[in-house]
């Protein structure tokens, strides 16, 4: 944004006559990240007077540049207990309560207790020494390396919170498919509507309602089309679960256009494809037996998340 443009926000001070107010106003909601300099810069020219307030040349993502500076995103390493509380808790069969124990000696899970050490990056638990839940260091490396993704992907505030939710969930579904083969509908639900419920605070507040409507269609589109797939293939085809989860991705990468839509849920089954003839061929499972789908469509979103933030802003 440049001189000139910050100019144009403040014809007010030229003309304080009421078509040049709700000229003010027009200006100030058309250009929703361009508030901050506004807001500022009358208070610029009382302090200053005869100051030029001017922007940054890059003011299309101004709230995003603190947390883009190297050494910004371990923040989401805070986080770390509550994603693998959630995991130990979910990670149980269909129909089971969730799993607030230790499984080997009993001792509740709680950072207050013996049993809280299987919520650190360790995963082993204080009082008997068993390893429950994620992987030692793997929920950690993923939740930073999702955080790392989501901020340079993000082209807005509302759009780095709705990858950082949706990232959050992912991350727990990842490692409860893995260990017993479901996703939870509890999960998936709060993917889908946090991320809808972001991308709606943008559109109010931005007037992008193309953007919101767009992830919108391409999330009913994919249910759609993927729920008919896996009722007409039945227990060959995906599950009801990974439906869900596919709902939930077409609404976060909808913000970019079903283009966006399209690469990641076909990264998903390419990265599947490749490790299931992988497992074949190694033998390390046998024609029919079911792998977990839920892994590799996050995966396949993460990369085309990776690939948008070398795209540009949207």
């Amino acid at each position: 944004m440049g001189d000139h443009q910050v100019h144009k926000f403040l014809a007010l001070d030229d003309d304080d006559s009421p078509a040049g107010l709700s000229t003010y106003i027009h200006n100030f909601t058309a250009a929703p990240l361009a508030r901050p300099a506004v807001l500022c810069a009358p208070l610029g020219a009382c302090c200053w007077p005869g100051a030029v307030v001017t922007a940054p040349a890059d003011a299309r993502r101004p709230q995003l540049e603190a947390v883009r500076r190297p050494g910004r995103r371990w923040w989401a390493l805070a986080v770390v207990p509550l994603l693998r509380q959630q995991v130990l808790r979910m990670a149980v069969p269909s129909g089971a309560p969730r799993a607030r124990l230790c499984p080997g000696c009993g001792a509740a899970a709680e950072l207050a207790e013996p049993g809280g050490a299987l919520l650190l990056p360790a995963g082993r638990c204080g009082s008997c020494g068993i390893r429950a839940g994620a992987p030692p260091l793997l929920l950690e490396v993923l939740a930073v390396t999702a955080a790392a993704v989501a901020v340079f992907a993000a082209p807005t505030l509302a759009a780095l919170l709705a990858v950082l939710w949706w990232s959050g969930c992912a991350v727990i579904l990842c490692f409860v498919d893995l260990r017993v083969h479901r996703l939870p509908d509890l999960l998936t639900g709060l993917a889908a509507g946090g991320v809808l419920a972001a991308y709606t605070v943008e559109a109010v507040l931005s007037g992008q309602w193309g953007h919101l409507v767009d992830a919108v269609l391409s999330a009913a589109g994919t249910g759609l089309v993927l729920l008919l797939a896996a009722l007409l293939l039945g227990r060959h085809g995906m599950g009801l679960g990974d439906v869900k989860l596919a709902v939930s991705i077409a609404a976060l990468l909808g913000w970019w256009g079903s283009g966006a839509v399209v690469a990641g849920l076909l990264l998903g089954f390419v990265f599947a494809g490749v490790v299931g003839v992988v497992l074949l061929a190694s033998r390390r499972v046998t024609r029919g037996q079911h792998i977990p789908l839920g892994p590799f469509l996050i995966a396949g979103t993460w990369l085309a998340l990776a690939l948008l933030s070398w795209s540009g802003p949207v």
